[in-house]
C-alpha cells in the first residue's frame, strides 16, 4: 500500500495521527478511491435532482461519470458513457421523456437503461447492424440507494445491502421527519476547496474549534453546549443544546414534528462523505467529493419543514438561515486551506488529538485507516472495534 500501512496501522494502536504526505500525496487519494470510496456506499447527489419521471442529472465522482435517471418505476444511476463509441450522454441536468440520445451518432435508450434504438448503424436508413446484440449493449448500471432526500451509490457492487449500512445512521436519526422536509433548490452552494477531503471532514465533526474559527457562531451556540458523537463505523459528529434558530433568522420557521425541543440537535457525518444537520427549524447536508489529494468539491444543499416553510412570505427566512450557515461554512474553509498548507510541513508529524475535544476527529481517521486495511469488501470492523458512544451530553443536556 504504498508504504502507508504502518502508518495506518500506528494510528489504530497508538492513536498517532496520519502524516502529512497521507493529505497530499496522490496516491493515497488512489488508496482511499479503491479500498474505501468504490467499495463503500457514497453519497453523490440528492432525490430533489431527479425528483420527476424523465429527470437526468449527470454527476462526476472520482473522476467517473455518472448518470442519475428517474424512471416511471424509480431511481436509477449509469455510467454516463454510450455504449457505442464512449462519448458522454448528458452534459447538464435536462429533462429526457421516454430516451435518453447520445449526442454523438444518435444511439438512444430507454430510462431504465435499455439500448431502444441504433439510427443507420447498419447504412443509411437502416436501423439494424449484423453482429450488434441490443440486449446486451444497455448502460452499465451502477447500484444505488435513495435515502433522507439524497442518492448513495456502491461503484464496486460489493457493499453490504443499504438497509444493513444504513441502518445504525437511520437508527440514530430515527426522530427526523425526513418525509417532511423540502428543498430549496436556489439556496444550494457550490464550492471547491483547496483542502484534502478528510481535514474538511475531521473539522466538521468537532466543536473545539468554535471560540477561535467561529466567535459569531460560539456566541449562540457556544463550545460548551456540545457534546461528541461516536457512532463505530457508520457516523460520529457532535450534538448540541443551545441552538437559536429564531435569533439566526429573526423569525420564526415551522418546526420539524416530534421536535423534543428548539435547542436540541444533532449534526453527523454519515461515513464516508454525507454531512447532516437536521436542526429543528432547517436541515442542510453536505456532500463532500474529492478531486484530487489537495482539493475537495462541497455542495452545500438546505431543507425546511413541510409545504408551508416553502411559502413565499418564508423566503427571506429561509434566506438568512442558510446565509448564516453558509458563513459558518466559509470560515471552515478558511482555516482547512491553512491546515491543507500545514500538511506539506516536514514539521508535521500526525500532530496530537486532544481527548476531551477531537476524539471524533480521531475516530474519522481509524474509520479510513481501517476501511482502506479491509481485507473483506465493506468490512472494516473486522479490522478494529471502534466506540460507539456519546461523550459529554450529559454535561451540556
Amino acid at each position: 500500500m504504498n508504504g502507508y500501512t504502518e502508518d495506518m496501522t500506528r494510528l489504530l494502536r497508538e492513536d498517532r495521527g496520519l502524516p502529512g504526505a497521507c493529505f497530499t500525496d496522490e496516491s493515497f487519494l488512489k488508496l482511499e478511491r479503491t479500498q474505501l470510496f468504490e467499495r463503500s456506499w457514497m453519497c453523490v447527489g440528492l432525490s430533489a435532482d431527479v425528483a420527476h419521471k424523465g429527470d437526468l442529472f449527470p454527476v462526476t465522482v472520482l473522476g467517473l461519470p455518472l448518470l442519475m435517471v428517474r424512471d416511471a418505476e424509480r431511481l436509477r444511476v449509469f455510467h454516463n458513457v454510450c455504449r457505442h463509441r464512449g462519448a458522454i450522454l448528458v452534459e447538464t441536468a435536462a429533462h429526457a421523456g421516454p430516451r435518453i440520445v447520445c449526442p454523438y451518432h444518435g444511439w438512444s435508450y430507454r430510462l431504465t437503461g435499455e439500448l431502444a434504438t441504433t439510427p443507420h448503424a447498419g447504412g443509411p436508413g437502416s436501423h439494424v447492424c449484423s453482429g450488434l446484440e441490443a440486449n446486451t449493449l444497455g448502460l452499465r448500471p451502477v447500484r444505488s440507494a435513495e435515502w433522507a432526500g439524497h442518492v448513495f451509490v456502491n461503484l464496486s457492487g460489493t457493499a453490504p445491502e443499504f438497509s444493513e449500512w444504513i441502518r445504525p445512521v437511520a437508527a440514530r436519526f430515527a426522530n427526523v421527519a425526513w418525509g417532511e422536509l423540502r428543498c430549496d433548490r436556489a439556496l444550494e452552494r457550490r464550492l471547491e476547496i483547496a483542502a484534502n477531503w478528510k481535514i474538511v471532514c475531521e473539522n466538521f465533526v468537532e466543536s473545539y474549534h468554535l471560540p477561535t474559527v467561529h466567535p459569531e457562531l460560539n456566541s449562540v451556540n457556544p463550545m460548551a453546549a456540545h457534546y461528541q458523537i461516536l457512532g463505530g463505523h457508520s457516523y460520529l459528529g457532535q450534538g448540541g443544546s443551545a441552538y437559536q434558530g429564531e435569533a439566526i433568522a429573526d423569525a420564526a420557521l415551522p418546526l420539524m414534528p416530534g421536535s423534543s425541543g428548539y435547542s436540541a440537535y444533532e449534526s453527523l457525518l454519515v461515513f464516508p462523505n454525507l454531512i447532516l444537520g437536521p436542526l429543528p427549524d432547517m436541515t442542510f447536508s453536505i456532500v463532500i467529493l474529492p478531486l484530487s489529494a489537495e482539493r475537495t468539491a462541497e455542495r452545500v444543499s438546505f431543507y425546511f419543514v413541510g409545504d408551508a416553510s416553502m411559502r413565499p412570505e418564508h423566503a427571506p427566512v429561509r434566506a438568512r438561515s442558510a446565509d448564516f450557515i453558509a458563513k459558518v461554512n466559509a470560515e471552515d474553509v478558511s482555516i482547512v486551506e491553512s491546515v491543507q498548507r500545514g500538511r506539506r510541513s516536514p514539521a508535521f508529524d500526525g500532530g496530537l488529538f486532544a481527548p476531551g475535544q477531537e476524539a471524533t476527529s480521531l475516530q474519522f481517521q481509524k474509520m479510513v485507516a481501517a476501511a482502506i486495511l479491509s481485507a473483506t469488501p465493506g468490512r472494516p470492523q473486522e479490522v478494529v472495534t471502534l466506540e460507539t458512544r456519546d461523550i459529554n451530553r450529559q454535561a451540556v443536556a
